[in-house]
C-alpha cells in the first residue's frame, strides 16, 4: 500500500487564510451593527407633553412618568398638583432625543411653574426676583434716587451701605414682581400696608397711642414729617425694617440771620431801674453752606462747610 506524505503547508498561506477569515468576520460584526442601528432608528419614540405644551423626546416613558412624581413629590405639591402630562408616538428617526439632565430641568420648570428670571441679592441672600436683569438693574437706580434732597439742596452722592448683586435665577412665576413693588419692598423691608388718614384734632400722639404705636415708631414710617399735620394728609403705620439702607450726601447754602448783641453800660445820670438806648442794634446775615448726611431721608451729621 503507498503511503500519503502530507506536505507541510507554507506560512504565507496560513496567513492568507487566517486573515481571510478575519475579514469575513469583521464584516459580518460591521452589518449586524448596522442593522441593529437600523432597528434602533426605527424604533418608537415619545413626545412628551405637559399641558398640550412640547417639552422633551424620550424612549422611555415610564422613566418620565416617575421623574415626574418624584419632582412634584419633593415639593409636597403631587397630591395637590393637576398638571396633564401626556405621550404621543414619533418616529426616532424624526427627533432628537432629550438628555437625562435637561429633560429632569424642563420638568422641574413646567410641573412648578419656573421660568428664567434675575434676581436681587443682598448680602448673599435672594430677595426678590424679577423678570429681566434691565428691570433688575432699574431697581437698584431707583432705589438710590428714592429719597431725593430736599429743597434747595443738591445732591453730591448717593450709595447703598448693604453689598448688592443681581444674578440669573430660575424661580415660580407667583414670585416675580414689578419694578416698583421691587423698591418699595427694599426700603420699607415689607409689602404690609397700613395706612391712615389725618382727621381733626389728630396728632402724632394720639395716632400713635390709637394704634399701639409710639410717636417715633410714626415718625420712622413717615421720613420727614412734621407735628404739623393736615386734614387727609395719609400716613404709614407699617414701621420700615429695610433691606437696603441709602446714604446721601447734600450740600445746601442757606441765608441766616445773625443776631445782635446787647451791651450794658453804667450811667450815673439815670436812676439804677432805668434803661436808655445809645445805638440800636440791626439783626445780620450770614450765607452758610452746609455738608448734610442723610440715611433714608433722616439726617444723621450736618457740618458748615463755607461761612460768609
Amino acid at each position: 500500500m503507498t503511503k500519503i506524505e502530507h506536505l507541510p503547508v507554507p506560512s504565507w498561506a496560513l496567513t492568507k487564510r487566517f486573515l481571510s477569515r478575519q475579514r469575513y468576520t469583521l464584516a459580518g460584526a460591521a452589518l449586524l451593527l448596522v442593522l441593529l442601528m437600523l432597528l434602533l432608528w426605527q424604533r418608537t419614540a415619545w413626545e412628551v407633553c405637559l399641558d398640550n405644551e412640547t417639552i422633551a423626546y424620550t424612549l422611555d416613558r415610564d422613566q418620565v412618568q416617575s421623574l415626574a412624581r418624584g419632582i412634584l413629590a419633593a415639593d409636597g405639591r403631587l397630591e395637590e398638583s393637576n398638571a396633564n402630562l401626556s405621550f404621543h408616538e414619533v418616529k426616532r428617526s424624526a427627533v432628537e432625543l432629550t438628555t437625562y439632565e435637561e429633560l429632569k430641568d424642563r420638568l422641574t420648570c413646567a410641573l412648578l411653574q419656573q421660568q428664567p428670571g434675575w434676581s436681587v441679592q443682598v448680602g448673599g441672600r435672594d430677595i426678590i426676583t424679577l423678570s429681566s436683569q434691565e428691570e433688575a438693574e432699574a431697581v437698584l437706580a431707583q432705589v438710590l434716587t428714592y429719597f431725593p434732597p430736599e429743597d434747595g439742596a443738591q445732591l453730591k452722592k448717593a450709595r447703598i451701605k448693604e453689598k448688592t448683586h443681581i444674578a440669573p435665577c430660575i424661580a415660580r412665576k407667583t414670585t416675580f414682581i414689578s419694578v416698583a413693588e421691587a423698591v418699595a419692598y427694599l426700603i420699607r423691608g415689607t409689602n404690609e400696608t397700613r395706612d391712615y388718614k389725618v382727621k381733626s384734632g389728630d396728632s402724632l400722639w394720639s395716632i400713635a397711642v390709637a394704634h399701639d404705636m409710639d410717636v417715633d415708631d410714626i415718625k420712622a414710617a413717615n421720613p420727614g414729617i412734621s407735628e404739623n399735620l393736615q386734614i387727609d394728609q395719609e400716613l404709614s403705620l407699617v414701621v420700615p425694617t429695610p433691606y437696603l439702607n441709602v446714604v446721601c450726601e447734600e450740600e445746601k447754602t442757606v441765608l441766616e440771620p445773625i443776631p445782635f448783641e446787647t451791651n450794658t453800660v453804667r450811667d450815673h445820670h439815670l436812676y439804677t431801674y432805668e434803661r436808655r438806648v445809645r445805638v440800636a442794634g440791626k439783626r445780620g446775615s450770614r450765607r452758610v453752606t452746609y455738608n448734610i448726611v442723610k440715611e433714608n431721608g433722616e439726617i444723621v451729621e450736618k457740618n458748615i462747610i463755607n461761612e460768609e
